[in-house]
């Protein structure tokens, strides 16, 4: 806010009773609509703006003013869709009539900025209002304003519910920290500590859950300085790298075209370039130097084709670098990198599947989901999760849901005991019906199990298949999709060691095989997920 004098060409005055010429005071809204306004009322109304208008009425008469009435105008930066309703709330008028709740979380946060006491009262009892119908919506705005009592209110009515699988438009804004918070919650029935928030981390998250430091094999290759340097990169935080033109050139359209109008610029003698320390031109790069100093260096060993583990936040980092100055052999490599060297643990990869999200590079987000599996809340807390919106990890947790309820779906169909794949056996003769005579009776629909049908009677086979049921219904943290197939060839080897081949070897065979197209179809269930959040 600021509060200033002068006058506008166009003057455009908000609606009665805020159009009074007998206003002593004038706020003019971000969108430049002017409020005329009784100071005593605005005095009354808020301590904030009681210090400001007494500091606008003390300034002297030949100071310049904004307003063409002569009165002293204070700047604000809200827009007056916020500002008409919250006066009006304060003035002897009828209250505004809000018709969304994101109207209602905008003039409530204005009213809890100016220390509004009576509009901050009405605002949270209108917000208060909606927790019948969306109580997800308003949990989610009394976290952003902060409202710990409201929040928690919220929350509560939202124990008896499941969380949609559809994202308020909040979500947006709300951290994921505050939504892993919440399922925090609602796991715990709302028996939670007194001190618990929703809007930070408890201490024991924050403690525990410190990034582990940068081992020497995880660290990139440093920037190494070469003779016969003709410019200087530098970075964000003033460290300078001296590099050559023409790698910068090969390796970024972006730095090429900069550079090109760099020197074109200051191409006159008479005209001194921006120098480093050796007299070299500059030119600046938007990235820290523990950064940049890396991105630079493979932009000259680029020929190398062997790769190396790199820290994912690290590399996640790298890679917003190298796309920001369009360095696609850069950051191909890194790619390369983070393909064949997957994270340390599962933990690792949820963190770097919120941070490249939120960069928005899709590639790293993709092969950061082979390692995530099962109820992602049993992943825990990441600290990245405080500055994710919450909607990526509402759509990643909702995801893995739904995976894991198809994987489910799949292993509780059981094995047909006939072969499939063999000629089916010609069904005999229906007897006629005749009339005056019962139907014969509808077959029974037998509901799937997870069991084997009691025609196996083996217990190898009984066991080998609760097995790999157990397995796919236990997918978590740690685990993969992929380490669980069984091989073929060894089903059948152990096939032989139990002597179960006789006369009904078709079954046995077709058990066997109908496992190991069980476990495919698992798979393909779970890359289908994984290319729904690419």
């Amino acid at each position: 806010m600021s509060t200033t004098g002068g006058s506008t060409s166009t003057v455009c005055y908000a609606q009665p009773p805020f159009n009074n010429p007998a206003g002593e005071i004038v706020l003019r809204s971000r969108d430049g609509v002017l409020f005329r306004l009784r100071k005593d009322i605005l005095i009354e109304a808020s301590p904030v703006f009681a210090e400001l208008v007494t500091q606008a009425l003390s300034e002297p008469l030949t100071a310049p003013i904004k307003n063409e009435d002569g009165k002293p105008t204070i700047d604000v930066p809200e827009s007056s869709d916020i500002f008409d309703p919250l006066l009006r709330i304060c003035y002897p008028t009828a209250d505004p009539i809000l018709a969304d709740i994101k109207d209602v979380r905008l003039v409530l946060g204005a009213a809890l900025k100016y220390q509004m006491e009576e509009a901050t009262s009405v605002m949270k009892r209108k917000l208060l209002s909606y927790l019948g119908d969306q109580p997800l919506r308003v949990w989610a705005a009394a976290c952003l304003l902060h409202l710990k009592e409201e929040s928690r209110e919220a929350a509560t009515i939202l124990l008896s519910q499941e969380i949609p699988a559809g994202t308020p438009p909040e979500f947006d804004e709300v951290s994921t920290g505050d939504y892993f918070r919440l399922n925090q919650f609602h796991r715990a029935g709302g028996k939670v500590a007194e001190n618990f928030k929703f809007s930070e981390p408890s201490l024991e998250s924050a403690t525990a859950t410190a990034p582990p430091k940068e081992s020497a094999r995880e660290r990139p290759i440093p920037y190494q300085s070469r003779p016969y340097a003709d410019i200087v990169c530098r970075s964000s935080d003033g460290v300078d790298f001296e590099t050559h033109r023409i790698i910068l050139a090969m390796s970024s359209p972006v730095l090429s075209d900069q550079m090109a109008s760099f020197f074109t610029t200051y191409s006159p003698p008479d005209t001194s370039l921006p120098s480093g320390s050796r007299g070299l031109p500059v030119i600046m790069m938007d990235a820290k130097a523990a950064i940049l100093g890396p991105v630079l260096e493979l932009c000259y060993i680029l020929g190398y084709t062997t790769t190396r583990p790199l820290n994912l936040r690290v590399a996640i980092s790298m890679t917003s670098c190298a796309q920001r100055y369009k360095m696609q052999n850069v950051c191909a490599y890194i790619q390369r990198c983070t393909n064949w060297h997957p994270p340390s643990s599962s933990r690792d990869a949820l963190s770097g599947y919120l941070l490249a999200s939120r960069k928005g590079l899709a590639e790293i987000a993709k092969e950061m989901l082979r390692h995530l599996r099962g109820d992602l809340f049993e992943y825990g807390y990441v600290p990245e999760m405080e500055k994710t919106p919450a909607s990526v990890y509402h759509r990643l947790m909702i995801n893995r849901r739904q995976s894991l309820a198809a994987m489910s779906r799949l292993a509780a169909v059981p094995p047909s005991p006939s072969s499939t794949r063999s000629t089916p056996p010609t069904p005999k003769p229906e007897r006629p019906v005749r009339v005056g005579q019962p139907s014969p009776e509808r077959p029974k629909v037998i509901a799937p199990t997870s069991t084997p049908p009691p025609t196996i009677d083996d217990p190898w086979l009984h066991s080998l298949w609760q097995s790999v049921v157990q397995g796919l219904s236990a997918l978590g943290p740690g685990k993969r999709i992929h380490d669980l197939v069984p091989g073929l060839q060894q089903m059948f080897r152990e096939s032989l060691q139990h002597k179960i081949w006789c006369k009904r070897c078709g079954p046995f065979v077709n058990t066997i095989l109908e496992i190991h197209e069980l476990h495919w179809k698992a798979r393909s269930s779970v890359v289908d997920f994984d290319n729904k959040l690419s």
